[in-house]
């Protein structure tokens, strides 16, 4: 842009390229100065960025076959960003769909086996833009067990191709303990019955009638007692029968 060039023509110009506009391959062109029919021609290389890291951003260069630093991904920082620029493309060919699961060779898996829930509406943007295309993990969608998945950029500069990777681990998140005994989480108590010495015994709820139900039955028991000493029980006293007790 203008903002590059400084300076006149009697003091001299200058061209200054921002670090961060500095081509994936290298460049080369030509300036100079015109008099009449004389003409002096300056040739400029400009030479490639280097493929770096930076947050969670992975910037690729085609200068030689290099291989990032990893970028970590968890749901406080859910995102990654692949700039390949307009040198390069971003591999898989359908990265939007499938990742690579090994470092050296691509072996493209979908991304649907890492996140059940996955959609291209993950990714936004073009790899080949220059602000790269990035993927972003909705915070629900995080698997229970670690993950990593490698995304790259390719370049071919003077006819030989030169690859980019940047592995990116995904953290796992924990799911709430007891998911799975039963689809609202935790579990259920235990609802069976058993007998026990004569009684009826309801786990995990109270007898029939609510608590009041124990009560009642030694009432029941009481008031029996009472009659059979109202009808002429021996010296008035009549037992009170509880459990398996027999008469004799």
């Amino acid at each position: 842009t203008k903002e590059w060039v400084t300076g006149t023509l009697q003091q001299g110009i200058r061209i200054t390229i921002p670090d961060e506009h500095y081509p994936a391959t290298s460049k080369a062109f030509r300036v100079g100065c015109k008099a009449g029919k004389n003409v002096c021609l300056l040739n400029v290389y400009v030479q490639s960025r280097e493929s770096e890291v930076i947050g969670q951003v992975a910037h690729c260069a085609y200068s030689s076959n290099v291989r990032l630093r990893p970028i970590t991904v968890n749901p406080e920082n859910n995102g990654v960003t692949l700039i390949c620029g307009p040198d390069g493309k971003a591999f898989p060919d359908d990265y939007m769909n499938h990742h690579c699961t090994e470092l050296d060779e691509c072996k493209e898996r979908p991304y649907s086996a890492v996140f059940p829930g996955f959609s291209s509406s993950f990714w936004t943007g073009e790899a080949s833009g220059v602000a790269g295309a990035t993927l972003t993990i909705p915070k629900d969608q995080f698997p229970s067990t670690a993950q990593t998945i490698y995304l790259g950029c390719t370049g071919h500069p003077d006819d030989k191709q030169v690859t980019c990777v940047v592995p990116v681990n995904i953290e796992e998140v924990a799911k709430p303990a007891g998911a799975g005994s039963n689809p609202g989480g935790g579990s259920q108590p235990d609802q069976s019955s058993e007998k026990r010495d004569g009684e009826q015994v309801n786990k995990g709820k109270p007898p029939t009638g609510g608590s009041g139900g124990a009560t009642t039955g030694k009432q029941n028991a009481s008031q029996n007692a009472k009659d059979k000493g109202e009808t002429g029980g021996e010296n008035g006293d009549s037992p009170v029968l509880r459990g398996d007790a027999k008469l004799t």
